[in-house]
């Protein structure tokens, strides 16, 4: 399903993440970015896609770590990535043409 995605995902909107070299991905997630999240959030639902956000709060945010992580001044790229990313459908279950439904909308979006 991933390998899917990210051959046949081009809408420009839609950025995928870097992978590191030398590694591979189990892909319990399939996270994507895109500029306005709930613009597209709305579009999908409204096709019957659901979707999800993860990790709404970067780490270093969160109440439970604000006194355990060492901190040295803003954690930008990661502030911002967290206003972007998106989680689409993907799952050992999820069919081929609901695969397909997702790229459409995608790209159409």
């Amino acid at each position: 399903i991933a390998m899917l995605y990210e051959t046949k995902i081009k809408n420009q909107k839609i950025k995928f993440l870097s992978k590191r070299k030398l590694s591979s991905h189990v892909y319990h997630l399939f996270v994507v970015k895109t500029k306005n999240r709930s613009k597209l959030i709305n579009f999908l639902e409204k096709n019957n896609v659901f979707t999800g956000i993860h990790y709404p709060t970067p780490v270093h945010q969160q109440k439970g770590y604000k006194k355990k992580l060492k901190k040295i001044g803003k954690l930008k790229n990661t502030e911002n990535a967290s206003k972007e990313i998106i989680s689409i459908p993907i799952y050992p279950e999820l069919s081929i043409k609901a695969v397909n439904k997702v790229i459409t909308l995608l790209n159409k979006y």
